[in-house]
Formats: C-alpha cells, structure tokens, sequence
C-alpha cells in the first residue's frame, strides 16, 4: 500500500493545480464536485494499491516518500484529466444534444441552466463511481451496510456454539441438546438466503 500521507499530498497538490491554474481544456460547463469526487475515487484506489517497486525498498525513506507523491500525483492527473474530463465533456454534449433534440428545454434555457443540466448527469456518476471504488479496496467503512456486519457477528456466533457443542459431545460422549439442532437450521437457513 502507498503511504497516505504521500496520497494526501499528491491530492492536495492535484487540487491546488486544478483550482489554481486550471488548463484551458478543462473549461467544460457544469460543477467541479464531480471532479472532487473522482480525485477522491482516484486517490483511494491508489492508497490500495504498491505505485513504486519493492527494489524502491533499499533507497531512503525520503526519496521513496517522494516517489509516492510524484507517481500518484502524475496517476491522479491522468484518470482526472485524461479520463473523467473527456467523459464530462460527451456527458455534456449528450445532455446538450438530448435535451435540445427532443424539445424537451429551449436553447436559452438550456445555456442558462447547463451547469444544473451536466451536474443531473454527473454528480451522481460521480458518486456512483467513489462508492465503486470504495467497495473495492473495503476502506469506506461508512458505505456498508450495517446489518451485513451484525449478520456476520451472530454467524461467526453460531459457529462458535457449534463447534463447541459438537466438541462437548465428543469429550463426553453425551448426545446434543435439543437446541444444538436448532442452531444448525438457522446456520443453514442464513447460508441459504446469502446464496440467494
């Protein structure tokens, strides 16, 4: 895994790039929260992710350290700007096209609401993708659902009683109890439902 400080600082440095000298072929109309949020995207799967080879390890802390910043921050500018701004860019031509296309708004109010039109597009595109990414490295704890974690709790329970149950009857020769049984049915009845 990159350290996260280095992630951070490729970040921050991304976003002062973006925002303070921005390139001219950027300027696509709509809002700049989509962008923050692929960048965030970006960054975690980067965070997850070795940038630099394991022969990096016999050089200095330091230099590594900058290594880090410097290959996650050229990562970071390619996905954003080589990947998400071009997709921005046919997201607005297709909302343009659309909705100009179908007489759905005039052309004056389409240029006066474009940002809010390209931002129905791609803010939850945007959203969509940073929940992809953070189901795939498992580092957005706060996206999953909270009762898979207590379903998992009481399985990993059940189990324990089982195996403990089970032990006891072989150490002492004495059958099950009653209830053993009734903890195995609803051990299966749980694998049933997560399979489907």
């Amino acid at each position: 895994m990159t350290s996260l400080a280095c992630v951070c600082a490729a970040g921050f440095i991304h976003l002062m790039h973006s925002w303070a000298l921005p390139p001219e072929r950027s300027k696509v109309p709509g809002p700049q929260l989509p962008s923050v949020f692929v960048a965030i995207a970006l960054m975690d799967l980067i965070y997850d992710n070795r940038i630099i080879p394991q022969s990096f390890g016999e050089i200095s802390v330091v230099l590594q350290r900058i290594c880090e910043v410097a290959v996650a921050l050229i990562l970071l500018e390619l996905g954003v700007y080589a990947i998400w701004k071009p997709m921005e860019r046919i997201i607005h031509l297709l909302t343009k096209i659309f909705l100009l296309g179908t007489g759905l708004v005039s052309e004056g109010v389409f240029r006066r609401k474009e940002n809010f039109w390209v931002g129905c597009v791609t803010v939850p595109l945007s959203m969509l993708i940073v929940a992809f990414a953070g189901q795939a490295t498992d580092h957005f704890h706060f996206l999953h659902n909270r009762s898979f974690y207590v379903q998992t709790k009481v399985l990993l329970n059940v189990d324990a009683a089982l195996r403990y149950l089970r032990r006891n009857q072989r150490a002492t020769g004495m059958p099950l109890p009653q209830y053993a049984e009734t903890l195995q049915q609803y051990k299966d009845a749980a694998a049933m439902c997560r399979r489907g």
